[in-house]
């Protein structure tokens, strides 16, 4: 994501300094809105680059050991929740990066974040725990089915 960033920035900048001078015409806004697709993705960039960063903080403090599995929902863990319709779904509880989706041994695993409506009612939750949130207006339960 984040090369895929620097390469977006990269092209704006070049679409840019490809359109010379002044506005030609109030419909000539090409070199305007370069300058701006190039701003959004520098703050992009900085968002992933502080992204990374924690993740890799994650995988160096002792306290997360995400190579043991935990007991109760904490940052690095992946939960499997059911709802009551026995959907199964998969979330990695990671302090940056929520929205992301990645796929890890055929399963599809969310990033959410301990801010996010589902992270908050997630985190320290244990197996066999229900949980009742509110998404999109509508009142879901889950229980929480399995951490690593």
């Amino acid at each position: 994501m984040l090369a895929r960033a620097e390469s977006d920035r990269d092209f704006a900048n070049r679409e840019s300094a490809s359109h010379k001078g002044a506005m030609a015409s109030r419909y000539d806004t090409f070199k305007e809105e370069a300058q701006a697709m190039a701003a959004a993705q520098e703050i992009r960039i900085a968002e992933l680059r502080t992204a990374l960063d924690s993740l890799r903080g994650m995988l160096d403090d002792p306290g997360t050991k995400l190579e043991q599995p935990a007991s109760r929902v904490r940052l690095g863990s992946i939960v499997t929740i059911r709802d009551t319709d026995d959907h199964v779904a998969y979330y990695f509880i990671a302090s940056a990066g929520g929205g992301e989706t990645v796929e890890v041994d055929q399963r599809r695993i969310v990033v959410i974040t301990p801010r996010a409506p589902l992270g908050a009612h997630l985190v320290s939750k244990e197996v066999g725990d229900q949980v009742e949130v509110s998404i999109g207006g509508r009142r879901r339960e889950f229980e929480v089915v399995s951490i690593e």
